[in-house]
């Protein structure tokens, strides 16, 4: 009797630790979804720049991003930017801060953030905005360079030496 004991209570034990992860869903502003249990979307942001002083690109991700909590009464969700969080792909030229609920944080993270609570099945807002920096000449940030050949100077007409 204990041996079936045993595995119902650590089955039953796991199963609460992981209901966690099956509470919390997100979707895009243009329809894609983050199921329960986790994935992946493809996030699509005009990326029109908002300049603020000693910053070069602002993305706010909280009017693309919603989250909720499929399970409000009986799990909360805690929702944080893991430390070593990063831009991936194009981005990956870019450093800079993420304002995450509300305060910054070197990006990528150094530390885990604040959490922010989900714990109502209405969509609400991420509360992440990117503050982009170039850190090289990578991801379509153009040097102009002027070249001359020896021989005439079109500008002048004349033969170099």
């Amino acid at each position: 009797m204990m041996k079936k004991i045993i595995p119902l209570f650590t089955t039953l034990l796991l199963l609460g630790w992981s209901m966690n992860a099956w509470s919390f869903a997100c979707k895009t502003a243009t329809g894609a979804t983050i199921p329960i249990g986790g994935g992946s979307a493809n996030v699509y942001v005009n990326l029109t720049p908002a300049v603020n002083v000693g910053q070069n690109l602002v993305v706010d991700l909280s009017t693309q991003i919603f989250c909720h909590n499929d399970y409000p009464e009986t799990i909360t969700d805690y929702v944080t930017l893991q430390r070593g969080s990063a831009y991936g792909g194009v981005l990956s030229s870019f450093s800079g801060t993420v304002k995450y609920n509300g305060t910054s944080y070197p990006f990528p993270t150094t530390t885990e953030t604040a959490r922010v609570i989900y714990d109502s099945r209405t969509d609400k807002p991420w509360p992440a905005v990117l503050y982009l920096t170039p850190v090289s000449t990578a991801g379509g940030v153009a040097h102009h360079r002027r070249i001359v050949n020896r021989g005439a100077d079109p500008a002048s007409d004349q033969q170099l030496q």
